[in-house]
């Protein structure tokens, strides 16, 4: 009769069989992280962008993307030039409003980036000042994505959004003066864990909010531009639905208190100027495709209020603010 298997050669063969199913997976994540690497590098090396030690290039591809660094405004030239700073629903907007504004001969550079904040649009904004660039208007709509950086424990919040490891990086390499791993590709996110989403009732990102905003409002007057806040549309019916930025009814508190925010600057500074979209264009529950993104034909609408809003004080935003 034949004794039975040792423990230890039992665990020794669980290991082997774990080990031969492990393998394969961690070189297929291995090759997969490689190549996603390697797709970075020759997709910007296709725009004209190396990011081997240019934090700038890896964190904010659209700062070359956009053309904005060799924008060269000139007052009273008839042409309104026109840098976006948003998120994802501007983003998805800068298409039909670009075609709208050089059809007439503007000229829009298209900085809003999904998943984007006021700290990006500021550190954005900083770099092309830095590079001695400018154009006429600055068209900002922000309002929701700051909301996401409230879903963090009390103690853990930095005002600089350095909690969330995209801007540590950021600020590592901007320290160092060169991209210092590990890095985050730009936008790259996801939603608030619903593990932390309670934490968004503690309203901490108003006050970083104003602060960026004012820093780019600061740079604007440098620079000669004029900033054009638009107030943030929300749809938010179910304030306990978890979302991606954090529980309904904490999103919507946030997104008031930015708006709100916008209002104030626009009252205090006079080179800055006040779209209130979320009084002049109210819109239906069916215009959402989530809480803040709009369907194909809201988007169009969208875009064209914009552009006309423009349009309509081209001979005052093509001269600079006194």
């Amino acid at each position: 009769m034949e004794s039975p298997p040792s423990p230890h050669r039992s665990r020794r063969q669980r290991l082997r069989r774990w080990f031969a199913l492990a393998l394969p997976l961690a070189i297929a994540l291995g090759g997969w992280l490689g190549w996603r690497v390697y797709d970075r590098a020759r997709h910007d090396a296709s725009q004209g962008v190396g990011w081997t030690g240019d934090y700038w290039s890896f964190y904010y591809r659209s700062l070359a993307r956009s053309g904005v660094l060799e924008a060269r405004a000139e007052a009273g030239d008839g042409r309104l030039d026109v840098i976006l700073l948003g998120g994802s629903v501007l983003e998805t907007a800068s298409g039909p409003l670009e075609r709208t504004l050089e059809a007439s001969g503007g000229r829009v550079y298209p900085m809003a980036v999904s998943a984007h904040t006021t700290r990006d649009s500021f550190n954005k904004f900083s770099r092309v000042c830095e590079e001695g660039r400018a154009a006429d208007v600055l068209l900002v709509y922000h309002g929701i994505n700051d909301a996401r950086m409230n879903c963090v424990p009390p103690g853990e919040f930095a005002a600089d959004y350095s909690h969330l490891g995209y801007y540590a990086g950021f600020e590592r390499s901007r320290a160092s003066g060169t991209l210092v791993p590990p890095v985050r590709l730009e936008g790259f996110f996801g939603g608030a864990p619903a593990e932390l989403a309670h934490y968004g009732e503690l309203l901490r990102s108003p006050e970083t909010f104003r602060a960026n905003l004012e820093g780019v409002i600061r740079l604007a007057r440098e620079r000669g531009s004029w900033v054009v806040l638009a107030t943030f549309l929300a749809h938010l019916p179910d304030p306990e639905a978890l979302t991606l930025w954090g529980r309904g009814g904490d999103v919507r508190r946030a997104v008031d208190a930015h708006n709100q925010i916008l209002r104030e600057l626009a009252e205090a500074h006079p080179h800055v100027l006040l779209l209130d979209v979320e009084h002049e264009w109210p819109l239906e529950p069916e215009a959402f495709t989530d809480p803040c993104h709009l369907t194909p034909e809201a988007n169009a609408s969208f875009a064209a209020l914009l552009a006309d809003w423009l349009e309509a004080r081209r001979t005052t935003l093509d001269q600079p603010p006194r």
